[in-house]
C-alpha cells in the first residue's frame, strides 16, 4: 500500500511539474498568397488572384494580418510584401489598423518603390502615433497595397523574428 501511494505522489508531482513549467517563447512566421487580399471595385479593372491586368489603372488592395493569441500582430517584427512590376513604376505599401471601438482606423508611413522586378516591399511601423494604434492588440491589422497596372501582388510574409 505504501509503494503504490508513493508511486502514485510520484507521478502526480511529475504532472504537476509539466502542467506548472511556462511555456516557452516560440518563433512564427505566416505567408500568404496575393489572393488572400481584396481588391477595390472598378469596372475598367480585371483583378485575377493578386494580379492588376488593366492597363490604365491601379488596383488598391487590402490585406489581412492573421491575428491569434499566440500570433499577435503587435509582436510583428518582419513585414515582407512581394510585387512584381513590368517596368519601372512605383509601388506603394503601408500598414493599417480597423479601429476595434470606433469607426474608421489609421494607416502608417507609405513605402514606396520602383521597379521593374520582383520587389520586397517592408512598410514602416510609423509614425508615432501609428505605431500607438498598431501596439494596440485590440485594432485589427492590414496592409494597404497599390499595385500598378500590368503587375502583380505575388504575397506577404510576416514573422515575429
Amino acid at each position: 500500500m505504501k509503494k503504490r501511494g508513493l508511486g502514485l505522489f510520484i507521478a502526480s508531482a511529475a504532472l504537476t511539474a509539466t502542467l506548472g513549467t511556462a511555456g516557452l517563447a516560440r518563433a512564427w512566421e505566416v505567408r500568404r498568397n496575393g489572393s488572400a487580399c481584396n481588391a477595390g471595385s472598378s469596372s475598367s479593372i480585371t483583378n485575377n488572384a493578386g494580379g492588376n491586368t488593366s492597363s490604365t489603372n491601379s488596383v488598391v488592395y487590402g490585406c489581412p494580418i492573421e491575428d491569434e493569441n499566440d500570433l499577435p500582430h503587435q509582436s510583428i517584427v518582419t513585414l515582407n510584401i512581394h510585387v512584381t512590376l513590368p517596368g519601372s513604376t512605383s509601388i506603394v505599401a503601408q500598414r493599417c489598423v480597423s479601429f476595434f471601438n470606433a469607426t474608421g482606423g489609421q494607416c502608417g508611413d507609405a513605402n514606396i518603390k520602383a521597379g521593374p522586378g520582383t520587389l520586397t516591399m517592408q512598410p514602416p511601423n510609423t509614425p508615432a502615433s501609428f505605431a500607438t494604434n498598431w501596439n494596440n492588440g485590440a485594432h485589427f491589422a492590414y496592409v494597404v497595397q497599390v499595385v500598378p497596372p500590368n503587375s502583380t501582388l505575388k504575397g506577404y510574409y510576416v514573422a515575429n523574428f
